[in-house]
């Protein structure tokens, strides 16, 4: 029985964004503002995916009122780093929050291990 050779195994972080697809007043965000972050995270990590193409729907509890959101989640894969990690706390509070106009914009850090050939 032959064996077969062991690919790479490369250590990742998978970050996953959820971008809202309207502001916190019910009016719609412009999509260029959704397209600059899908740019962005094109232009820093070399790639990323949008699932589905269909917006996720969320509601989140604040001061005693429910909010509902269309969101968009986006999710990108990049090298298990510090450096990875502060970018995306910048991106998304000196960025996304002011831009979106959002109280809180969801950031999930999942470390992965990528089977390469």
């Amino acid at each position: 029985m032959s064996r077969r050779k062991t690919g790479k195994r490369t250590a990742k972080y998978r970050f996953e964004l959820l971008i809202p697809t309207s502001y916190n007043n019910g009016r719609p965000v412009e999509t260029a503002k959704i397209q600059t972050v899908r740019h962005t995270l094109i232009a820093r990590f070399g790639g990323c995916r949008i699932q589905p193409a269909a917006p996720y729907q969320g509601w989140w509890v604040q001061r005693g009122l429910t909010y509902e959101d269309w969101l968009m989640l986006f999710t990108v894969e990049g090298a298990r780093t510090e450096t990875n990690l502060r970018w995306f706390e910048t991106f998304k509070n000196q960025t996304l929050l002011q831009e979106f106009e959002q109280e809180e914009i969801y950031l999930a850090v999942t470390p992965v291990v990528w089977l390469e050939r």
